[in-house]
């Protein structure tokens, strides 16, 4: 019987030497936290080297890094976060990040800006509605409790008047 081989589809992440650092084989909700401007070093606006470009080995180990950290991708051999608590470290971190909706809305393109009057006016709806809630549970509670009395008592009454 001849071994079926599953074959990588071809894309252009899959031909990149190190994916996890370009920019643009990133989330749009990842890009924040990726910092990789100085990979290939920095120049002044004259065009003169300020800081070196990293080497080979060290953009191996960035690349790495970032497939853990940041995309919480440990598919690879022998990865550099390798306990259990680090681990769930990053995965906490990227469910965070994708449940974050700022985060959501920014990668949309969909953030506003909003005035101060607008801010303060929905701010103190929020705490005003919480503040109701709040209340509403204590009534609900208290009244409840009150009812519970009501019905030991009620019973206590009954039991004692049986005769």
């Amino acid at each position: 019987m001849e071994e079926k081989r599953k074959r990588k589809k071809r894309n252009r992440r899959n031909s990149s030497q190190y994916p996890a650092l370009e920019k643009k084989f990133t989330l749009k909700s990842r890009l924040e936290f990726l910092d990789v401007d100085y990979i290939n070093g920095v120049f002044d606006k004259n065009g003169n080297k300020v800081i070196r470009g990293l080497n080979e080995e060290e953009k191996e180990w960035l690349n790495k890094f970032y497939k853990e950290t940041l995309n919480a991708s440990f598919g690879h051999e022998d990865p550099l976060i390798d306990t259990q608590e680090g681990r769930k470290s990053c995965y906490d971190a990227n469910n965070q990040r994708n449940r974050d909706i700022y985060n959501k809305k920014k990668s949309m393109n969909m953030l506003t800006e909003i005035d101060d009057e607008t801010f303060y006016y929905a701010h103190t709806n929020l705490v005003n509605f919480r503040r109701e809630i709040e209340e509403d549970l204590d009534r609900a509670i208290d009244e409840k409790i009150k009812r519970e009395i009501e019905e030991k008592a009620q019973a206590e009454w009954e039991e004692r008047n049986k005769w």
